[in-house]
């Protein structure tokens, strides 16, 4: 519907639409740069060589490298989404 200016009147719910929109814009971020600091996480591990052992399982060197490259890309999917 029209309003006299040529406006076109408010939605209902639009607010509580464009609120839910935010939010997940803003959590999509949030994991992006969640992702990318775990990534950092990897590839320090690559510079420094250290081990890591989960319960008594030592996590071989070779998936950090494989790991940070997952993680950058989830982390870039999720800032490419978050503009749509």
């Amino acid at each position: 519907p029209r309003l006299d200016m040529g406006l076109v009147a408010p939605v209902p719910g639009g607010m509580r639409m464009l609120k839910q929109i935010f939010l997940q814009r803003w959590l999509l971020r949030l994991c992006a740069v969640i992702f990318l600091l775990v990534a950092a996480a990897h590839l320090a591990r690559l510079v420094t060589h250290a081990e890591v052992t989960i319960a008594s399982w030592s996590v071989p060197m070779w998936i950090s490298p494989v790991a940070a490259g997952l993680l950058v890309l989830l982390a870039w999917l999720q800032l490419r989404a978050s503009r749509a």
